[in-house]
């Protein structure tokens, strides 16, 4: 076989070796294909992989690469919804975390905060920080049974009685495990929590009485005697006596808590809110109680 006989040969075979590429490239595109695109049975297809062409397209696949996006354009006659925001789950208002009927969220409590800490009381005379903050029971609240005697007589009538309840939410919400609660309100006559036991320093306590002094109402005068033997007869720590004004009958309390503090065992703090016009009294009664008076000015 000579020289051209030989070339003829050689690309015979590179022609047919060709036309087999060229076959396979083909039979592996074609949607006629065995191997070509297929239905499952939920209805959807998928992509085949037959032939040259589906085996590369596989490999790629493996490799972790996805494909080419100009083999996959999107769709633009679709449009992506955005997803809906998260349903909201209304809950019935909790008192202990809810602020009194009109007035504000009360502020952020740091603990370095000297407000709350109560080093300089001064810092706490004003109608607006009292309401936000309460009554001191950090400092002057000794052992762990505290009675709140709360003024609303007609002249607390309007802001006085809305700060004064303010501020017992306050110290409510604020009052730790281990302690123990009760409470009074007086104008001609008083009235008493409506309940036989202490209250404790969990939330259902707590809750009811945010309620119960949420509800009360002003009228009438200043005479908190009617449940003053009622108050001292429990065996508090601690009372906290709050008045805007004058005692109908000034030497009456004041020998009625001499009479029933006799040894000094209860600790009597004194706030005169707003007006001053009792404050002689009520600074005579925390002195001769271990107590502390304070004046609440507007």
């Amino acid at each position: 076989m000579n020289k051209r006989q030989k070339l003829i040969l050689v690309i015979s075979l590179l022609s047919v070796f060709m036309a087999v590429i060229l076959l396979l490239i083909f039979a592996g595109d074609s949607p006629s294909s065995g191997m070509g695109e297929g239905s499952h049975k939920d209805g959807s297809i998928s992509s085949g992989s037959g032939g040259l062409a589906g085996l590369l397209r596989d490999k790629s696949n493996d490799s972790g690469i996805p494909a080419a996006e100009e083999n996959n354009p999107p769709d633009a006659s679709q449009t992506i919804e955005p997803a809906p925001p998260p349903e909201s789950n209304p809950t019935t208002p909790d008192p202990v975390n809810e602020p009194a009927t009109g007035t504000n969220t009360t502020a952020p409590e740091p603990a370095n905060n000297p407000i709350l800490n109560y080093r300089d009381t001064r810092a706490l005379d004003s109608l607006s920080l009292f309401q936000q903050y309460g009554f001191d029971t950090q400092n002057q609240g000794e052992g762990n049974r505290f009675i709140f005697i709360i003024d609303k007589s007609g002249s607390m009538k309007g802001g006085r009685f809305a700060a004064a309840q303010n501020a017992l939410i306050q110290s409510l919400r604020r009052l730790r495990p281990g302690k123990s609660f009760f409470l009074f309100m007086y104008d001609d006559k008083s009235e008493q929590f409506p309940s036989r036991r202490w209250l404790t320093a969990s939330n259902s306590d707590k809750n009811a009485a945010i309620r119960w002094i949420q509800q009360a109402s002003t009228g009438g005068g200043t005479n908190p005697l009617d449940y003053m033997k009622n108050a001292f007869g429990m065996k508090p720590s601690t009372i906290w006596l709050l008045s805007d004004g004058k005692f109908t009958d000034e030497n009456g309390v004041v020998q009625l808590i001499r009479s029933l503090n006799r040894n000094k065992a209860v600790r009597v703090n004194t706030m005169a809110l707003v007006d001053d016009v009792g404050g002689k009294i009520l600074q005579q009664i925390a002195a001769e109680n271990r107590g502390a008076y304070r004046f609440i000015k507007n």
